[in-house]
């Protein structure tokens, strides 16, 4: 049984599981979907009281009624399904894995989708790539991010001799950067001065 935050319960559903708890059947799911079935019946508890709240303040227009309607129908759904978990029996392999409050994790954000800031134009992504890009240039020589401008190249010249003065000029016995696949600043007491 697959199930997530995006999974609607359907009669379908529930008329499976009565018929696999009939017929003595085995139904495989992970824990994510058991616990994302049971965090949904919570979800489907808020979003209910919110649209009834809607419909005590005036908002009776039929959408809001259809919307009450088919999410009591949906609630009803799940709290089947959940009965037919908790009167079933449940085999957890690697229970302590499952049942260690910070070791089991999921991300089951609450409320309506809507897209991150900056993810409209790609902004959000292309940030911290175009940083990484200064930084790389420093051993590549090439930037892929930036337009060739004068002006692009003047910045990304003036950050690779930083970086490489960080590398040679601070010899002491804790150095200021470390040379990896990336420059790791190990002294953030020396960021200030030029060694």
């Amino acid at each position: 049984m697959n199930f997530d935050r995006g999974t609607k319960i359907t009669r379908g559903l529930v008329d499976t599981l009565t018929n696999a708890k009939i017929n003595r059947g085995i139904v495989v799911a992970t824990s994510t979907a058991v616990k994302s079935m049971m965090l949904s019946y919570v979800e489907l508890h808020a979003q209910l009281r919110e649209a009834e709240s809607k419909q005590v303040q005036g908002e009776t227009q039929r959408s809001a009624m259809t919307t009450t309607k088919e999410l009591k129908q949906e609630l009803r759904l799940t709290k089947q399904v959940l009965r037919l978990f908790r009167d079933g029996v449940m085999l957890l392999d690697e229970v302590d894995l499952l049942l260690h409050p910070l070791k089991s994790e999921l991300n089951f954000p609450t409320g309506a989708k809507f897209d991150l800031d900056g993810s409209e134009g790609g902004e959000r992504w292309t940030l911290p790539m175009h940083l990484l890009d200064a930084l790389f240039y420093t051993q590549t020589q090439v930037c892929t991010s930036l337009e060739s401008t004068k002006e692009s190249k003047q910045v990304l010249s003036s950050i690779k001799q930083v970086i490489t003065q960080g590398y040679v000029k601070c010899t002491c016995w804790l150095y200021s950067l470390c040379r990896f696949q990336i420059p790791i600043i190990l002294r953030t007491d020396r960021l200030g001065s030029r060694c």
